[in-house]
């Protein structure tokens, strides 16, 4: 007899048990006479149960689980994790003759399926627990004759090929329990909570060994249906549903009838899990973010989502979690005092990796559900941004002792508007590159971002971090401004960190890095960053250059004496315009930080200046996150950086005449807490500069709120 013939004949059998008689079932049999009729020539076979849907999980870089990505939160299990007391419910209540049966419930599906082929459609159950995987993991949801014809012989071909165990944990993994809750591990660490003064929240979700008999009942019970069940929604639908449950499990002599009492005394699961996988912190949300662009994991956007959400990654990231910690506390304890409404956002990366060690926003993650560290466009940044012009002109040949004039209110040929500085009109005079970093000097910098070419320096900024475009930022044709170089265009605090990692990296720009490893779930490494090289975009000397140039900010500039004690540290400092907002940018040579702080809803005034707040965040995260990191110096700058200074003109550069020598030093001792910087022979050494008076923020268009160099501010 041929196959198809012989798989017809036992459907038919099927259809006769149970008594029906021949001719009620051959009227029955005439409304879907015609699916049947094709059904019984179906061929599948079952070669595989295909992949489960597996959540992808994320880790710190030591190995700390800290996040999970998909769309089905699921944990396989071996069989064996399962406690007998669950084993023996989901049978009870799905599936009674599942060990005897031949994968079809032959008294079963004779009652349903009369009812069914009488509709026409499918209205009843009877399907067992194999019929069930066959239609979670091979057919699909599809209600029809002929699908369910299908699921008929898949079912016995399933039951041929794998042992009983094996489909039931196969079951026991795939079944859905409502909320989001995919298999029997997950569902039970979602719905049931246990007492752990170790986790977070002083509670955790229960292991499968925890389960109590009314848990299992219930669990069991939504097999079902598991929203009209759901016990956080349905809860009075849910105590009958788990009652039927305990009721047929003492039929079966499962458990006792005390059991049975006792379980139906026990209250129902109160705290709702979310029915969505989404990103619970930062972090996580930061690196599917990462994975969703990244053509190593698909060529297409579906590709990767497909792979990150369903693939069962492992995802190793570049958090590290005391970084992250002091992180979080420098921000929180910085803010004391603060405005009310005003924040802060801190973001620190290795700048020889690109590695991102630490990210924190004051605002909670759950609350906010945006990073001010690294989304969006960002926020004006005032004379932090600085370094870039400062960056470019070394590059193209100028030296710390060239000279350029810092008076204000500055005008340059060519651009409309002007600037100035924070002592106003008479202010500045001719000075040093030096000096003019060091006191954060508005006119100087303006003058020396249009004596080397603006658009070299708006270049230099994408080169070294900046976005060229982003949503809501200035499109790239408006930077072309006067006070460019005083941070008017919105920028965020991971690029300025990024900025920062290349000068702190010797020149070498790394692009920010948030996952370093990524592994499959056969184990294979799909990528892995380490070592991978960066790009030169400032001369080592130059760089080394920049760096001894910028220690003078915090020795004797803008923000003295507010350096890290016992380390080689840069920074400087950064105002808004009205002081709506205010950074600190700096680091050593192994690890580099920038400090964002203003209200992030509004433009407010009230940010005080650079060395006020952010470089007291900046402080309280370096100093401590530095002191397990090797102890080392930045190179000393080459010859060209203290070449003899020549007189910068704003529109013809540097030119070839040569810098006024300095006034002689004064005689009067340097303050306490003031260091002056020595200037390396053959060039003297400039003047130090005056005791540090706040930088104004420039006031010319065409920015609204131009921003402004950053001062020692109050406290």
């Amino acid at each position: 007899m041929p196959n198809s013939a012989r798989v017809f004949a036992r459907l038919a059998a099927i259809v006769l048990v149970g008594g029906l008689a021949l001719g009620v079932c051959f009227a029955a049999l005439v409304p879907g006479a015609r699916q049947i009729a094709t059904s019984h020539h179906y061929t599948g076979t079952v070669s595989s149960l295909g992949d489960l849907s597996q959540p992808t999980l994320v880790y710190d870089a030591t190995g700390a689980q800290i996040g999970k990505l998909g769309v089905q939160d699921r944990e396989p299990v071996e069989l064996d994790e399962v406690p007998q007391i669950l084993v023996n419910a989901v049978i009870d209540t799905e599936d009674k003759t599942f060990w005897k049966n031949p994968g079809v419930d032959v008294s079963g599906v004779s009652r349903a399926f009369v009812e069914n082929i009488t509709e026409g459609k499918i209205s009843q159950g009877g399907s067992t627990i194999t019929q069930q995987l066959v239609k979670n993991r091979i057919l699909g949801n599809k209600q029809d004759l002929q699908r369910k014809a299908k699921e008929l012989i898949l079912a016995y071909r399933l039951n041929d090929k794998y042992s009983k165990r094996e489909i039931l944990k196969q079951y026991l993994n795939t079944v859905y329990f409502g909320q989001g809750s995919y298999g029997v591990k997950a569902a039970t660490r979602r719905f049931f909570l246990a007492p752990d003064p170790s986790a977070p929240l002083g509670v955790r979700g229960k292991a499968l060994n925890e389960l109590s008999v009314g848990e299992a009942a219930l669990l069991a019970g939504v097999i079902r249906n598991p929203e009209g069940d759901n016990p956080f929604v349905h809860a009075a639908d849910a105590f009958k549903r788990r009652a039927d449950v305990l009721k047929t499990m003492v039929t079966r002599h499962h458990i006792t009838q005390e059991q049975a009492d006792e379980a139906n005394r026990e209250g129902l699961p109160t705290v709702k899990p979310s029915s969505e996988l989404r990103p619970e912190n930062a972090w996580a949300e930061r690196a599917q973010q990462v994975l969703f662009t990244d053509p190593r994991l698909g060529a297409t956007p579906k590709e990767r989502r497909d792979k990150v959400l369903q693939g069962g990654l492992k995802v190793y990231t570049t958090k590290d979690p005391q970084m992250q910690l002091l992180a979080d506390q420098a921000v929180a304890n910085g803010l004391r005092g603060a405005k009310a409404g005003f924040g802060a956002a801190l973001v620190a990366m290795d700048p020889n990796t690109g590695y991102v060690k630490a990210m924190a926003d004051n605002r909670p993650y759950e609350v906010a559900k945006f990073n001010l560290a690294t989304d969006g466009a960002g926020r004006q940044v005032g004379s932090s941004f600085k370094v870039t012009t400062l960056g470019t002109v070394l590059q193209n040949g100028y030296s710390r002792n060239d000279q350029i004039d810092g008076g204000a209110p500055c005008r340059v040929p060519g651009f409309p508007g002007q600037s100035t500085n924070a002592g106003g009109e008479g202010e500045g005079g001719i000075m040093t590159i030096q000096a003019a970093a060091t006191d954060s000097v508005n006119c100087a910098f303006v003058r020396m971002s249009t004596s080397v070419g603006m658009d070299k320096v708006i270049d230099m900024a994408q080169k070294m971090g900046m976005r060229p475009s982003v949503a809501g930022r200035q499109p790239l044709n408006e930077w072309k401004v006067l006070t460019f170089t005083l941070g008017v265009i919105s920028v965020t605090p991971l690029e300025m960190a990024n900025i920062a990692s290349t000068i702190g990296g010797g020149g070498v720009h790394h692009d920010p890095v948030f996952v370093q490893k990524v592994v499959d779930q056969d184990g294979k490494v799909v990528f892995d960053e380490t070592g991978r090289p960066g790009t030169r975009v400032l001369d080592p000397d130059v760089a080394n250059c920049e760096v001894s140039i910028l220690h003078g900010p915090i020795t004797s500039g803008t923000a003295a004496g507010k350096g890290i004690p016992g380390r080689d540290a840069w920074g400087k400092t950064g105002t808004n315009d009205r002081q709506i907002s205010s950074a600190f940018i700096g680091g050593t040579p192994n690890l580099v930080s920038f400090v964002w702080h203003g209200n992030p809803d509004v433009d407010e005034p009230g940010a005080g200046f650079g060395a006020g707040v952010p470089n007291t965040i900046w402080r309280n995260f370096m100093i401590p996150a530095t002191q397990g990191l090797p102890d080392a110096s930045f190179p000393s700058p080459g010859a060209a950086c203290d070449a003899p200074g020549r007189f910068i003109d704003p529109v013809a550069g540097r030119t070839d005449k040569p810098a006024t020598p300095p006034p002689p030093p004064p005689t009067q001792p340097a303050p306490p807490d003031t260091i002056l910087i020595p200037i390396p022979q053959p060039a003297p050494a400039p003047a130090p500069a005056p005791a540090p008076a706040p930088t104004q923020p420039a006031v010319g268009p065409p920015q609204p709120n131009p921003g402004g160099g950053g001062g020692p501010g109050p406290g």
